[in-house]
């Protein structure tokens, strides 16, 4: 019996947001701490983890989480229509997953609010099925919480998790799935051999094949 369920993170998988949050992050650095001199390597820390678990680190410099939380939300709503896209040929790769009866389902360590309002500028929202965000769950990937949530709601004894970061082939791994790395972000064919993904892939459109594949062994 196949398995029908194929789980993708979101930034750096599905929707390119690079651009996006660096602005977003050095803006927001620029309203709260305009002396604090950070650098892009430290703006680009910011992508992928939870974000209030990154400003934690921030609290001591005499703002909450919460004041970080809400400059951050104010510029991602004024940059996000301007910045985000998504990846060549990621469309195109779900329109093939659907025809084949797919279910696609999203988790990310956005709150699912933001991920449906980036599917939606660009032409995705209709093809994905389900959205795991930060709000769905007490702990963000890489804990195995919100894979073990689409397993149990899905009925699916197994699946595997495309992601561009160490913390979605942990959150796979955790959670006893399979894993792909993909390539077309920041994170490099061999960071993703040291992570142990199973698979390594640097095309979207190869997406559909390695779906197929791990449908008939699940």
């Amino acid at each position: 019996m196949e398995n029908k369920v194929l789980i993708f993170d979101c930034d750096g998988t599905v929707l390119d947001t690079y651009e996006l949050i660096e602005h977003i992050v050095l803006d927001t650095f620029h309203t709260l701490l305009p002396d604090y001199p950070i650098s892009l390597d430290e703006a680009h820390s910011f992508f992928g983890p939870y974000i209030n678990d990154t400003f934690k680190k921030y609290e001591k410099y005499g703002h909450s989480v919460d004041e970080y939380i809400n400059v951050y939300a104010m510029y991602a709503e004024k940059y996000t229509e301007k910045y985000i896209k998504a990846y060549p040929n990621i469309k195109e790769s779900f329109i093939k997953l659907k025809d084949l009866g797919y279910k696609i389902v999203i988790i990310s360590n956005k709150i699912s609010k933001e991920v449906y309002r980036g599917l939606h500028i660009c032409g995705l929202n209709d093809l994905v099925d389900d959205c795991v965000g930060a709000e769905c769950v007490k702990n963000a990937k890489p804990d195995p919480e919100g894979i073990n949530f689409i397993l149990n709601k899905y009925n699916v004894k197994s699946s595997i998790i495309f992601g561009d970061t160490k913390n979605d082939i942990d959150a796979g791994k955790n959670a006893g799935i399979y894993t792909c790395g993909v390539c077309w972000c920041q994170t490099k064919q061999s960071d993703f051999i040291k992570f142990g993904a199973d698979e390594i892939i640097s095309d979207p459109k190869d997406i559909v094949l390695i779906g197929e594949k791990y449908a008939r062994i699940i």
